[in-house]
């Protein structure tokens, strides 16, 4: 049955602090539900072990379930709105939150501090899609541990809430039934707990039931159940609970995967809005530029002299440029935030190197964004000035093993990286197929059909094929990247324009952008899935600078998985120069391979990179788009203090106001007249005009010195004490009159201490009206 808590009689007294705590005492059905209801939501929350790397999460989400009970408890007990204990959990919520979820933010990693409760503020509204967006398992000391935690809140408090108040005995199920679907659609594909789950709720929804169902049905029997009901009970029990275990699986209707909500999410970051680098190769290699060429870089510690250090992957040929975009596959597509830890890391090989940003590259827009490593990765982490921003904002790609910060690297940050780089091209023996992997398509890159045809050896295997194009490159090629004096000729790029001139002149001549490019393109046609990699050869002392820059290709090789193949097997060595008078081939096969116009440059050309100009690129925004960045770019500082602010306000007005409904609406006409009276007294006392305790109403009246509060006083008393009916419409006039009063006392206050008023806490904890409420529970209370 619905528990009753009895009113105290209107001369009750007892003020000591004992009797106020046995007003929240708990009574038996209050301890049983909420067990059964902390059991059922700890087993769903427990879905998040494969979201999370440790097991923190599970001692937030206890502390959460536990705090939402209490706070509906209170509730329960004060016959408050269920929205007041949910208001109590969001106190909850950021003043313990902080120590929970993010204690680095904190004073001595417990106080609250603005920027922890504006941590707290922003999970609210991004967490769930930071956590669908971040390759799991998740860090389990980071911020998104307030997801757990504010899930637990809501769920104790609701939850409790429907247990103690609801006549049905299967409606408290839904809450946790809730809670579990969330945790499911929140979680990963893997379910390692799945059967543990499925039988725990359904034993724990069969206890509940069996529970509160004597409750709210009066069960006609005789004596005790004998030991044969209970037997056939338990074995009903197990026949159900085995029974759907076997036959769930070849139900009609019952799904063969996992539907979870981060499969259906596309990663927020979009690489093509950055420039790829490699359209600034000669930048780097152009010694006479004066740009880059001897510039540092990186500084590399614990990477061999000559090892390849790769800095972007670019896997996707649009025509005009290479890029990063690592959509290869549907498993794990496009950048993810990273979790702890990278998922199926190598084993064998795997070195740790220290790469330090120099303000080289971090000056440079399009090199900063991309995190460099030997290869397959293991693990990364950060430390310098930006460590905790590339934490917040670290992106990776599974399909190409690449690193990605939006944020961008900054001078003297730290990276470092465990990583195994891929085998080599010369490792490589017999004639090995293509591996899995998408090829560039075939449409785009038919503009070098004849020419891979003519370097590949026709009858032969494919490999065989793909030696030759790289032999026939690196032999009847030239290197100029059109920086030295009399190659002006010689332009920059990868487009498709760029790549005819440069596969139909009477010799190949480029640099590595265009050898890189073009093999890359060639090996996708001859079958092997190809990407293109701008990195740099480790020198001596490990300190990169602009002229170590290399780009090289990888091929995905059956049976080895992706191998690199160094610069030096399709492109000449850069002191062959090329032949001079050189001239445009005008045979057939140019004929055949008319060049079409310059495509227009996507986002990430060479132009745009250049373009640093912020003034300009300023000016040409609308009005509209600049007011409304200058908008949010102040909100996102004075947000979160408001926000917070808002909150507290809210919580303060909505529990008066609660109140005051409560007094207004329940009840006997004479107790809501008494009510009236009461709200009136608490807005002297929250004006900071205290009645004292036990004052008659006359007397109060008097105090108070008020012929408006003295006509209420001496109507209440005439309602609670003389005979006869009081109609609807006298409570509402003396509610009325109760509404002016209040106003009135109020507005005899300064202007600047009315909106304190309203706000002070004293009439919350007024000890009168806790001993009146103590006494009337101690008496009265069952269930």
């Amino acid at each position: 049955m619905r528990v009753i808590h009895a009113q105290a009689q209107p001369g009750t007294t007892g003020h000591t602090l004992t009797a106020r705590l046995k007003l929240l005492r708990p009574t038996s059905p209050d301890l049983v539900d909420a067990g059964f209801l902390v059991a059922a939501c700890l087993l769903a929350l427990a879905g998040f072990v494969t979201g999370f790397d440790n097991l923190r999460f599970l001692a937030v989400a206890v502390v959460g379930v536990l705090l939402g009970v209490l706070a509906a408890h209170v509730a329960n007990v004060f016959r408050w709105s269920w929205s007041a204990a949910v208001l109590i959990a969001g106190a909850f919520y950021f003043l313990l939150g902080p120590a929970l979820t993010v204690p680095r933010l904190a004073v001595g990693g417990v106080l609250p501090t603005p920027d922890a409760i504006g941590a707290l503020g922003a999970s609210l509204v991004t967490g769930w899609m930071e956590f669908l967006t971040t390759l799991a398992p998740v860090d389990g000391n980071g911020e998104l541990l307030a997801l757990p935690w504010v899930l637990a809140l809501l769920a104790g408090s609701i939850g409790h809430c429907v247990g103690r108040r609801a006549r049905s005995a299967w409606l408290p199920l839904t809450v946790p039934l809730v809670l579990l679907c969330l945790v499911i659609a929140l979680g990963t594909l893997d379910a390692p707990l799945l059967r543990l789950q499925g039988l725990g709720f359904a034993v724990l929804a069969l206890g509940w039931l069996a529970v509160r169902f004597p409750r709210t049905r009066r069960v006609l029997r005789s004596g005790r159940p004998g030991r044969l009901q209970l037997g056939l009970g338990a074995a009903m029990l197990a026949a159900a609970l085995l029974g759907g275990l076997a036959l769930a699986p070849v139900l009609p209707g019952v799904a063969d995967e996992r539907h979870v909500l981060r499969a259906e999410l596309e990663p927020p970051v979009d690489v093509r809005q950055y420039p790829t680098p490699l359209v600034g190769f000669r930048t780097f290699s152009g010694q006479d530029l004066q740009l880059y060429w001897d510039t540092p870089l990186l500084q590399v510690d614990g990477a061999a002299p000559g090892a390849q250090l790769r800095i972007a992957v670019l896997d996707r040929w649009s025509g005009a440029s290479w890029s990063g975009l690592g959509d290869g596959v549907a498993d794990g597509s496009g950048f993810q935030r990273l979790g702890a830890r990278v998922p199926d890391p190598p084993r064998d090989r795997v070195t740790q190197t220290m790469v330090r940003v120099l303000p080289g590259y971090a000056d440079n827009p399009s090199l900063n964004p991309w995190l460099p490593s030997l290869g397959r990765v293991s693990a990364i982490a950060f430390d310098g000035p930006g460590a905790q921003d590339h934490r917040d904002n670290y992106r990776f790609n599974l399909t190409t093993d690449q690193g990605f910060v939006p944020d961008r690297l900054r001078a003297d940050d730290l990276v470092v990286v465990d990583s195994a780089p891929l085998p080599g091209f010369d490792a490589m023996t017999g004639d090995p197929a293509p591996g899995d992997g998408v090829r560039q398509d075939d449409a785009t890159t038919a503009f070098l059909a004849g020419t891979t045809q003519r370097l590949a050896a026709g009858d032969a295997e494919q490999w065989t094929q793909l030696a030759d194009v790289a032999k026939a490159l690196r032999t009847d090629g030239a290197w100029s990247d059109g920086t030295r004096a009399g190659e002006e000729q010689y332009l920059p790029g990868h487009g498709q324009y760029r790549l005819t001139s440069f596969v139909t002149g009477q010799q190949f001549v480029g640099s590595d952008e265009q050898y890189a490019a073009t093999f890359a393109l060639m090996a996708s046609r001859l079958g092997y899935p190809a990407r293109v990699v701008f990195g740099a050869e480790v020198p001596e002392g490990g300190e990169v600078r602009g002229k170590d820059i290399r780009a090289w290709v990888e091929l995905s090789v059956a049976g080895h998985g992706w191998v690199s193949v160094p610069t030096s097997v399709f492109t000449p060595d850069r002191s062959k120069k090329p032949e001079k008078n050189q001239r445009q081939n005008n045979d057939q096969e140019s004929i055949r391979n008319v060049p079409p116009p310059n495509p227009v440059p996507p986002p990430g050309s060479y132009d745009e990179m250049t373009d640093t100009d912020p003034a300009s690129a300023r000016a040409e925004l609308p009005a509209s788009e600049q007011f409304w960045r200058a908008f949010w770019a102040v909100f996102r500082v004075v947000g979160p203090p408001l926000g917070v602010l808002a909150l507290i306000v809210g919580i303060i007005l909505g529990l008066k106001a609660l109140r005051s409904r409560g007094r207004r609406t329940r009840g006997q006409p004479s107790t809501r007249i008494a009510g009236g009276w009461d709200e009136v007294l608490d807005a002297a006392r929250d004006a900071g005009r205290p009645v004292p305790v036990g004052s008659t109403r006359l007397e109060a009246g008097e105090l108070l010195g008020r012929d408006d509060v003295r006509d209420l006083g001496r109507a209440a008393d005439a309602a609670v004490f003389g005979a006869g009916e009081i109609s609807s419409a006298t409570v509402a006039q003396y509610w009325q009159g109760v509404a002016e009063a209040r106003r009135a006392i109020v507005k005899d206050l300064p202007w600047w201490r009315r909106p304190l008023a309203r706000l002070n806490l004293a009439s919350l904890v007024t000890h009168g009206r806790l001993a009146r409420w103590g006494t009337g529970r101690l008496k009265g209370r069952s269930s």
